[in-house]
């Protein structure tokens, strides 16, 4: 029975649609990022958000583990000894948040929807697709900031700058494992967000 449905999703980023889950100092406007969505609503693809990694994994949207190195930061110097766990950690828990993301992407394509693709956000330890976060440098810069006061600035220019490297954030790897184990081709890009606010 024929309706107004376009037949086509795409699946986003989580904050994408919803800025308030960026790390705190991140956010570049105070909700939807219109300029990489508009294209899609004009166009009438279905917005499927995905759920935000780094809330769900890292102890909520103010991501408190994170938060907790901030004030603990002699702690974070054993960052290089605790790295090998927390990856495995991430890894296992990225993993099954991505299948589950999957099932959704094999639900539309199953239920006649065209996936037009996945769009992950450039910079991100767990969205990037071509540019990601090393959280070991960032980690690093945590611990060697023993002075300086934790500000928007201090985290953007300190923490994530130097921590920006190519590559795929850790969720995006899983997506795309995910995606060829079930031999589904869906095309994966970033959104830049820009220069992080100072």
């Amino acid at each position: 029975m024929p309706d107004a449905r376009s037949g086509r999703v795409v699946f986003v980023s989580h904050c994408l649609l919803n800025q308030n889950t960026r790390y705190l100092g991140g956010a570049v406007c105070p909700g939807v990022v219109a300029d990489a969505l508009s294209a899609y609503v004009e166009d009438g693809t279905g917005l499927v958000q995905m759920p935000c990694p780094e809330q769900r994994v890292w102890g909520g949207v103010l991501k408190t583990r994170l938060l907790w190195l901030l004030d603990h930061r002699r702690a974070a110097r054993m960052g290089p000894l605790l790295a090998p766990l927390a990856t495995a950690y991430l890894h296992r828990r990225y993993r099954r948040l991505a299948r589950a993301v999957i099932d959704d992407v094999g639900d539309y394509a199953g239920s006649g929807c065209t996936v037009t693709g996945i769009v992950g956000v450039a910079g991100s330890p767990s969205c990037g697709v071509r540019t990601t976060l090393n959280l070991a440098t960032a980690v690093a810069a945590i611990a060697a900031g023993t002075r300086e006061p934790v500000t928007t600035e201090w985290i953007n220019a300190t923490v994530v700058a130097p921590a920006t490297r190519p590559g795929r954030g850790q969720f995006i790897a899983a997506l795309q494992d995910e995606l060829a184990r079930r031999h589904l081709v869906v095309p994966v890009t970033e959104h830049d967000l820009g220069p992080s606010p100072s």
